[in-house]
């Protein structure tokens, strides 16, 4: 006799088919030629349609449920559980999510706990930011329209000059984080006492650290003549095996200007070109170097060709490689070499087990580059891959948030 709970679970997966069979379609899509194979059990092939589908639509809720269905049938519970969760996040108060939640919550309890635990922590973060005050207002209205900011390369990052209350500091320069981080061996490095008492968040990254806590210090922020007071600065316990070597500008501190940047013919240096949008230069959507973007959260997310796939990813000035979860990589067919480089990675949750090699064929709009060096990283919370400086490294781009369009050049 079937255990009772797989009886149940098995009445509600049947519920859920039948109510995305219910919709109505005047064409035989992707989605309908995946559930189609899935029905018959040729998992493998229907798996292909369901990521096809989500090529393009990251956030179809019955097609992010469904590829959790067949990773979950083909015992990729791994997988199936980042396929359900990303369900729930991206598509709240659909069917799909709430048959995800039931399926998640039979697979790993546990895991459905911790998550819903994680998404009542990120709230009380965003409760926790400071409203823009009015003094912060005329700050910002007093600075100039363009400012130049220049940067040096460490390896493939990214370095800027900062002061942090006063004090001297350099930072990766980081379009891939949405908040500035600070870890508190830094802060104490700079005679800055590091905030107490309970954390008001947590925070995502590369590594195997899980979601890691978060307090927030409002500091002097300045980098140039560009200064935050008052300014949120997310601060994180050092990883416990690797910090990183210095901290990230994210995407908090820059989002009110668009941004160009420029390599140095060494490509060793360069510099960031910060912009109020009244002083933004324009160009146009039909240029064959610009490309639109959409934005998931503050990040930019944008369509890039791998292996003549389409595969959407995050621009990531912060990441030294383009970078992959080993589940991303999986679920788009991919395999990683036999004489990979196996090694580890650091990033904000830790380090993580990873694989360095190069893959053939990278094309971002007009760009195209061949033999792009990647890693392919074991643990990893972020639900993109990363389009990072290995690609990036030696490009001119302009960022043109208002239209969501970007210009890309080499």
């Amino acid at each position: 006799m079937r255990n009772p709970s797989f009886i149940l679970y098995s009445i509600c997966l049947v519920l859920c088919q039948f109510s995305y069979l219910c919709l109505p379609t005047l064409a035989v899509t992707e989605m309908d030629k995946g559930i189609a194979l899935y029905n018959k059990g040729d998992y493998h092939n229907a798996l292909n349609h369901f990521v096809l589908t989500l090529r393009n639509n990251p956030n179809d809720a019955n097609a992010l449920y469904y590829q959790g269905l067949t990773f979950h049938h083909m015992k990729e519970f791994s997988l199936a559980k980042q396929s359900y969760s990303l369900c729930i996040k991206r598509c709240p108060n659909t069917p799909a999510a709430k048959s995800a939640q039931a399926a998640l919550t039979y697979l790993d309890p546990a895991y459905y706990k911790n998550m819903q635990q994680q998404a009542a922590a990120a709230r009380s973060t965003i409760a926790a930011q400071p409203a823009q005050s009015s003094t912060e207002s005329a700050e910002f209205t007093n600075l100039p329209d363009t400012v130049r900011i220049p940067y040096q390369r460490d390896g493939q990052n990214l370095v800027v000059s900062t002061y942090i209350n006063g004090r001297p500091i350099d930072m990766f320069f980081d379009s891939g984080a949405e908040s500035t981080v600070v870890f508190k061996s830094q802060l104490e490095q700079l005679g800055i006492r590091a905030p107490e008492g309970k954390h008001v968040g947590t925070s995502h990254g590369v590594g195997d650290g899980g979601a890691q806590k978060i307090w927030v210090l409002n500091v002097a922020l300045k980098v140039g003549p560009i200064e935050r007071k008052n300014f949120p600065l997310h601060v994180q316990e050092d990883a416990t095996t690797s910090t990183p070597k210095h901290p990230l500008l994210g995407e908090s501190f820059f989002r009110d200007f668009t941004l160009s940047m420029d390599n140095s013919p060494d490509n060793t240096s360069g510099t960031i070109t910060f912009r109020k949008k009244n002083a933004a230069k324009s160009f146009s959507a039909s240029e064959s170097s610009v490309i639109p973007f959409t934005n998931w959260g503050k990040e930019i997310i944008v369509n890039v060709e791998v292996n003549n796939k389409m595969v959407p990813m995050i621009y990531d000035t912060g990441a030294s490689h383009c970078a992959f979860s080993y589940a991303q990589f999986k679920t788009l067919g991919f395999s990683i070499p036999e004489d990979a480089e196996e090694g580890m990675d650091a990033g904000v949750a830790g380090t993580t087990r990873s694989w360095k090699f190069n893959i053939p064929h990278m094309r971002l709009g007009s760009v195209i580059k061949n033999d792009v060096p990647i890693s392919v990283t074991e643990s990893s919370g972020i639900p993109y891959p990363l389009l990072g400086n290995s690609f990036l490294g030696d490009l001119r781009v302009d960022i043109d948030n208002t239209n969501h369009i970007m210009r890309v050049r080499r």
